[in-house]
């Protein structure tokens, strides 16, 4: 394969995204030339409501059924996407082929920094997220939170216009667009306190299962990120959790093994360490936990 057909949304963060990714397949095969197709999903078009409003019926497709369409029919030979965005499970024609190197996994509160919040009694925080929503009444919980939809810059131009207090993003998508945060006071928010979102930082490439583009990722494919990814994706498939429901996940590798946290709804932050060779155990009694 000399052409490789890459599927990609349109924003600033997925365009960079795919390029991280492009410089990987590049250095891997040299003879590669890849073309970028932007495609618009169901959460790009529908930009009114939050989206655990959009998909009321769990669907999890806001951001992959577009691609999968694609891939079906030939019109691109991989997708891009942000883990966090994905469905615990995929349809069984799909399959994540490779996953970048895990980059920052933590979201962070972002206020204007002549302010602040902590001198403020009940501060608007921004965010659309249920998981955060749930997560931010618990750090702050006299607050009040309000939907707020839009890419980074956007998000950022509300803050500033007064339209909350704070907003709470993911680190990830800052560093990788190399956004100016001078203005701002920028609050890190611990992963193993807040919870992020089941593969948050990770970029993921799907494809068709076992194409020739599926053989052809694997050599650029991070194993230990991938390890994480399982994992995290696993115990949300075992609660029936959406990746836009008041659920999160959050591993990392120990020296015994892996360190693992995770909350759904109200059942409050579970955390268990275990080695690998107990892993699925281990999954299955901390998702039996949450949704008891």
């Amino acid at each position: 394969m000399t052409e490789l057909k890459i599927g990609t949304r349109g924003s600033a963060l997925a365009l960079k995204q795919t390029e991280m990714v492009l410089l990987k397949l590049k250095a891997a095969y040299p003879e590669i030339h890849a073309k970028t197709i932007i495609l618009k999903t169901t959460g790009d078009i529908v930009t009114d409501r939050p989206l655990y409003e959009i998909d009321s019926d769990n669907s999890n497709g806001l951001f992959t059924h577009e691609f999968e369409q694609a891939l079906k029919s030939g019109e691109i030979d991989m997708a891009v996407h942000s883990g966090k965005d994905l469905p615990s499970t995929l349809p069984q024609d799909f399959s994540i082929a490779a996953v970048l190197e895990r980059g920052p996994v933590s979201d962070i509160l972002v206020s204007l920094k002549e302010t602040g919040i902590s001198s403020i009694k009940s501060p608007a925080i921004g965010t659309s997220s249920p998981r955060r929503q749930h997560m931010a009444k618990e750090l702050f919980p006299f607050c009040s939170v309000s939907p707020i939809r839009g890419n980074v810059p956007t998000r950022l131009d509300k803050l500033r216009s007064g339209q909350f207090d704070a907003i709470i993003l993911a680190m990830a998508g800052i560093e990788r667009l190399s956004i100016d945060t001078s203005d701002f006071c920028i609050t890190s928010l611990s992963p193993d306190e807040f919870i992020p979102a089941a593969s948050q930082g990770i970029i993921a490439c799907e494809t068709l299962r076992d194409s020739e583009t599926a053989g052809l990722l694997r050599r650029i494919s991070h194993s230990e990120t991938m390890q994480l990814f399982d994992i995290e994706r696993r115990i949300m498939a075992l609660i029936g959790a959406g990746c836009h429901d008041a659920a999160g996940c959050y591993a990392r590798k120990t020296e015994r093994g892996f360190l693992i946290s995770a909350f759904y709804r109200n059942s409050g932050i579970i955390r268990r360490e275990c080695a690998e060779s107990v892993i699925d155990i281990t999954l299955e009694e901390m998702a039996g936990e949450l949704l008891n």
